[in-house]
């Protein structure tokens, strides 16, 4: 007779990627579906590894059930042709007592022995286009003690997933979980199914600062159950998550979990913290961190745009790609951006013509409307076609200051009169240029 830990002893245990890869997975309740740039993502639905640009490594720890070491470790790695993640996840235990029943109805010892679980995964991800992205892995198995005749097991399978973005505030996933598998073969002969998983999930950007998840989760002879999250930026590097979590039993039954997590961010490095309530056995509630390290080649470092924002630094790619298009500059005197400055009132202007697609068109006769925008500025036919159109108005002075930091009143009036219901709380930079990103990459 054996005695197993509970986190390996039921057949919806047999694919324990479903404990997470990382902190903030867990923190959002797992509603991870639809998420993407993320290394950890290979576990949920491959597809969310496509939008990874730099080298990532994501490990998490956690000690489940207060006696199984849980480890996880995910790695992305950005090739020309699309992203390539590898993934392992493993539980494991010691010192387990193996007993027997004697004659006398007395239970006895007869010796000790480890148990695990291991998960190897092999992930690739490719943008189809500004919107579709497709991924999949392959997964590999092992399961249980070599110490115990006939107790040591594995199998593979096959993920496969999609993310969509609708439009910058609303990205939809969807994933297929074994969809294709060997069943778990046993030393002893038996072959155990591993179950398939459809998942179905949403993620809702309301503005820069918010994100707000809901998963839709079916699984071979379990009901459906939904998970939800939500993650704030209360600062430029701290973000505060809440989840919480369906979890089926056999039949129609099922019980809610919680949880909570914070994230912060420094250097470039990512560091995630979530507890997880189980209110059903609460022995399974369980404290897990992991920290995601970005790998950025000397070769990559030269494509720095400016030299004040970093290639792992928050709207990198967002810059790069305005910056090439013409839309951003830096400072003429060292070339710096100064993403966390108030963005100017020329600079805004330049960037939502830009990102509605004005300048494309209609064309602006060639002179100088305000004293202070002379023909040779870097914006001026921008800022000359928002006023030929009604977006602007000048100064009682015949100036229109275009160094000066933008207001919120002066922000909503130009976004009003350009038809655009969105409004932009943070007037930072690096923010208003994120939107813009988002907007030109909609279209």
């Amino acid at each position: 007779m054996t005695l197993l830990p509970v986190l390996f002893s039921t057949a919806h245990a047999l694919d324990i990627t479903s404990v997470g890869g990382g902190a903030r997975e867990i923190g959002l309740g797992r509603a991870y579906t639809a998420m993407t740039g993320e290394s950890e993502s290979l576990f949920v639905n491959p597809a969310g590894l496509a939008k990874i640009g730099t080298a990532e490594l994501t490990t998490m720890y956690a000690l489940l059930s207060q006696d199984v070491n849980y480890n996880a470790l995910s790695l992305a790695i950005p090739v020309k042709f699309g992203v390539i993640g590898i993934g392992y996840i493993g539980g494991y235990t010691s010192g387990l007592s193996q007993t027997t029943i004697e004659a006398s109805g007395r239970i006895s010892a007869t010796g000790g022995y480890n148990y695990g679980s291991n998960i190897g995964a092999i992930s690739f991800a490719r943008q189809v286009n500004k919107r579709l992205s497709l991924g999949i892995s392959g997964k590999y198995y092992t399961k249980g003690s070599s110490q115990l005749s006939g107790s040591l097991g594995s199998g593979g399978s096959v993920d496969v997933g999609l993310v969509y973005e609708v439009n910058p505030k609303i990205n939809i996933g969807a994933s297929v979980q074994n969809i294709v598998n060997t069943g778990m073969g046993w030393g002893s002969g038996v072959t155990e199914g591993i179950n398939r998983k459809a998942k179905l999930g949403v993620l809702l950007r309301p503005n820069e600062n918010i994100r707000i998840l809901f998963d839709g989760e079916g699984e071979e002879n379990k009901s459906v159950v939904f998970k939800g999250g939500f993650e704030a930026d209360i600062k430029k590097n701290l973000s505060l998550r809440f989840g919480m979590e369906e979890i089926g039993l056999n039949g129609s039954e099922n019980y809610v979990n919680y949880s909570a997590g914070v994230g912060m961010r420094l250097k470039g490095i990512r560091f995630d913290y979530a507890y997880y309530y189980d209110s059903m056995l609460t022995y399974n509630s369980t404290h897990y961190a992991s920290v995601s390290i970005p790998f950025i080649s000397p070769r990559m470092r030269q494509k720095q745009v400016f030299s004040d924002v970093a290639i792992d630094s928050e709207g990198f790619y967002e810059l790069d790609y305005l910056y090439k298009s013409g839309v951003v500059k830096g400072s003429a005197h060292d070339g710096k951006f100064r993403p966390d400055q108030i963005i100017t009132r020329g600079e805004y202007v330049v960037m939502v013509m830009d990102a509605k697609g004005v300048k494309e068109k209609i064309a602006v006769d060639e002179r100088q409307i305000f004293k202070d925008v002379p023909e040779s500025y870097w914006g001026a036919k921008q800022i000359g076609q928002a006023y030929d159109m009604g977006y602007i108005v000048g100064n009682t002075d015949g100036t229109f200051r275009p160094d000066e930091s933008i207001t919120k009143l002066q922000s909503d009036m130009i976004l009003h009169d350009l038809g655009e219901k969105e409004r932009i709380s943070d007037l930072r930079r690096i923010s208003v240029a994120k939107m813009v990103y988002r907007k030109l990459n909609s279209k």
